[in-house]
């Protein structure tokens, strides 16, 4: 690192001795210049003037001014910089940068200056434009649209529309077994991929059996400390077709389609998903005993928008940045249980393990100034199920209607928060050498370690053994998320 009086020289040299000479320094450059000299003598703080960052401000701001030691950051000041931004300013390939790199630089110095107003002008003279025009703790909220948030809730859904695939096939196998399905529908899931496979039916041994089922999920999300808080919109469909080899052993395939919208707290943007997956599933069965298994794979694309709006005036500074990307999925289950029957009122009690392994591509967002570039993500979900199930049988003359109510137990074992890591495309050391040094990184929430799901619904059995039913669930226990969903199917059997 160069000394302080060093590095000073080369400040003045490579920008004031040009500004003074009017050499013509490109806008971006001397503005980013003037940032610097006017600190000469006065060590601010930046970003530590701010109240309470949260993660996404404060993964901001370590990448920007620099990463903080013991809660504090690198002053400003005429040496050289450990953030991004002075590192741009004082870099000795700073003429050759892109525009877009400069500018870059610029929005980076604006945020400093306005969060700490001891970064700018001291009457030197030289311009002082790099104010926002907005209260320091304003900046708190630029902070948090300058890192790709939109990838953190991408993450959070990978896993739940696989999870509730196989809730699909689940209850599919449950009604093979016992003439009617009751099994709920859904955990908490905002990608839409929350379809039961279907409910009730006959008694006999067709051979083959198709269903197709339906579904509408919503639900929010609060803000935390390193999650941003959303609403979310979802639904979905599903249909399969199975064959019943012996009394006891029935194997079948099943293919899904999903679509969810999610929309950011405070207009900050917004995520798109669809996708299709195919799950592959047998069950053996005895009068009390079962075991059960699936697998399954998806692909699923996704597009995003990051919104910036911060600043006032002629220094608003507005951009939406899109970003697309695609993921793959894929899930196991494996489960036993026992049933049993007192006159009309039948009992389930069962177990199961699922797990999750969820690959999110990397991506680069499209736009001159923030664009980043995203590193690939892994999302692994195990989860112990336990639960049980009640349904009451009624015999009308067109056929047989089941209420039912069910209620289970999650407990997820890979319960450690996610890295989110991504860069700035514009860095000019991360473009030219794939340097890390100012890499953006943001944490995710912990996942729950455990959580219920009940759900009540009916089936109706009409005489001939099609089939229909309908159910709503209601997620319990997780943190700072709400989430329900009602599901209809039908189902047919030859």
């Amino acid at each position: 690192m160069q000394t302080q009086s060093s590095l000073k020289s080369v400040i003045q040299h490579r920008c004031f001795f040009n500004i003074i000479s009017q050499n013509n320094l490109p806008l971006h450059t001397a503005t980013v210049c003037s940032l610097l000299l006017a600190a000469q003598n006065v060590f601010a703080v930046g970003f530590d003037q701010l109240p309470g960052l949260n993660g996404p401000q404060d993964a901001a701001a370590d990448a920007i001014q620099g990463r903080d030691i013991n809660g504090v950051r690198p002053a400003i000041g005429p040496f050289e910089g450990i953030g991004l931004c002075q590192s741009i300013a004082v870099s000795p390939d700073n003429g050759s940068f892109s525009n877009a790199t400069q500018a870059l630089g610029t929005r980076c110095a604006e945020l400093v200056q306005t969060a700490d107003p001891r970064a700018g002008g001291d009457g030197t003279g030289l311009p002082d434009a790099l104010n926002l025009g907005v209260a320091p703790a304003d900046v708190l909220a630029a902070l948090q649209q300058v890192v790709p948030e939109e990838t953190e809730i991408i993450g959070s859904g990978a896993t739940d529309t696989a999870h509730d695939q196989m809730t699909n096939i689940g209850s599919r196998m449950q009604y093979l077994r016992t003439g009617s399905s009751t099994l709920a529908v859904s955990g908490f899931n905002f990608s839409g991929d929350d379809l039961t496979g279907g409910a009730a039916g006959a008694d006999g041994y067709s051979r083959v059996g198709l269903f197709i089922n339906g579904s509408y999920g919503s639900g929010n999300k609060d803000a935390t400390n390193n999650e941003a808080g959303f609403d979310f919109d979802a639904y979905g469909i599903t249909a399969g077709v199975d064959y019943r080899f012996s009394e006891a052993l029935v194997a079948g395939i099943a293919v899904g389609f999903s679509n969810s919208e999610v929309e950011a707290e405070n207009d900050a943007g917004n995520t798109d998903a669809d996708g299709f997956n195919g799950t592959l599933y047998g069950m053996y069965y005895t009068e009390r005993f079962y075991v059960e298994g699936s697998v399954s794979f998806g692909r699923y694309e996704y597009e995003a928008r990051r919104v910036i709006d911060y600043g006032a005036g002629v220094m608003q500074r507005s951009a939406d940045l899109d970003s697309e990307t695609d993921g793959d999925q894929f899930g196991w289950s494996l489960g036993t249980g026992y049933t049993n029957y007192v006159d009309s009122l039948n009992y389930t009690l069962f177990g199961r393990l699922e797990g999750i392994d969820s690959d999110i591509d990397g991506y680069s967002g499209a736009n001159p100034e923030w664009a980043m570039s995203v590193d690939d993500q892994q999302i692994e979900s195990v989860q112990a199920i336990l639960g049980g199930q009640l349904a009451f049988a009624s015999s009308q003359n067109f056929g047989v209607i089941q209420p039912y109510v069910n209620a289970e137990w999650h407990y997820e074992f890979e319960d450690e928060a996610r890295d989110i890591t991504a860069n700035y495309l514009n860095d000019p050391f991360f473009a030219a050498t794939g340097s890390k040094e100012f890499t953006v990184r943001l944490m995710s929430d912990d996942p729950d370690v455990d959580f219920f799901l009940v759900s009540v619904g009916a089936t109706l059995v009409m005489q001939g053994g099609n089939q229909f039913f309908i159910n709503v669930d209601k997620v319990l226990g997780l943190d700072d998320v709400s989430s329900q969903a009602i599901t209809a199917g039908v189902r047919f059997e030859f």
